[in-house]
């Protein structure tokens, strides 16, 4: 690993925990938004942002954890 790929990983980890645990839209709004910009693992987030893209309450979180999944790195 790199440590860009360290940062990335940890700071995935973290993002997916905020878009699956959080009470707060905005919040969970912008880790979907994050999870993509910073292209991480599929296997950190997709299963998160699949679940959010479908399944949570805030159109917005779902709209951007669908865009966040074309993102993600293999």
């Amino acid at each position: 690993y790199t440590v860009a790929e360290l940062r990335t990983a940890t700071a995935a980890a973290g993002l997916v925990q905020v878009l699956q645990n959080d009470r707060n839209p905005m919040l969970r709004k912008k880790a979907a938004w994050a999870l993509g910009q910073i292209h991480a693992s599929a296997t950190v987030a997709g299963p998160a942002l699949s679940h959010a893209a479908t399944s949570d309450d805030s159109p917005v979180v779902r709209s951007l954890a669908g865009a966040s999944l074309s993102t993600l790195t293999r």
